[in-house]
């Protein structure tokens, strides 16, 4: 089975309320029918974006470490754990971080060595060149998305599935 990283924009009020009312999270997050709200998935990438943003397996420096390490939503698991929420003041910071880095700086990051050695998911990294485009092009989606977030002051939720 694949996990895939998801992303959800919403207002800091938004944010709160289903810190309040748990049960709301799921409808949330689920809502096909959702227009008002951005989304997006790094499919299997995000853990390899992680490794290239933070140098780590889990954790790393604020804010660069946001998309495995923000405050837990709830404590219902929604594939791979609870979802997580970055508040709109969290998410521009960690805009500002990655707009500072482009092809160039990611690529000096890459190590498929060091990434195979320590699990960094998924198993792709031998496939060198292809592998790096893969995050890049992810890494790129993400930064459309936190910009377009930044702007319009949201925060975002953040989950596996």
């Amino acid at each position: 089975m694949s996990m895939i990283l998801n992303l959800k924009s919403a207002t800091d009020s938004e944010i709160e309320n289903l810190k309040r009312n748990p049960d709301s999270i799921e409808g949330f997050l689920y809502d096909d029918e959702d227009t008002d709200h951005d989304q997006m998935d790094l499919d299997k990438a995000w853990h390899g974006l992680h490794f290239l943003l933070t140098g780590e397996t889990d954790g790393g420096a604020v804010p660069l470490c946001y998309l495995m390490n923000a405050e837990q939503l709830g404590a219902k698991d929604f594939g791979y754990g609870p979802p997580r929420a970055l508040t709109s003041k969290q998410l521009a910071a960690f805009e500002e971080a990655i707009a500072k880095i482009d092809e160039k700086e990611l690529r000096k990051r890459f190590d498929p060595d060091a990434m195979t050695t320590r699990q960094i998911y998924p198993s792709i990294w031998d496939e060198g060149d292809d592998a790096f485009q893969y995050l890049y092009e992810h890494f790129k989606y993400l930064q459309e998305y936190l910009t377009s977030a930044k702007n319009r002051k949201d925060g975002t939720l953040i989950w596996l599935s």
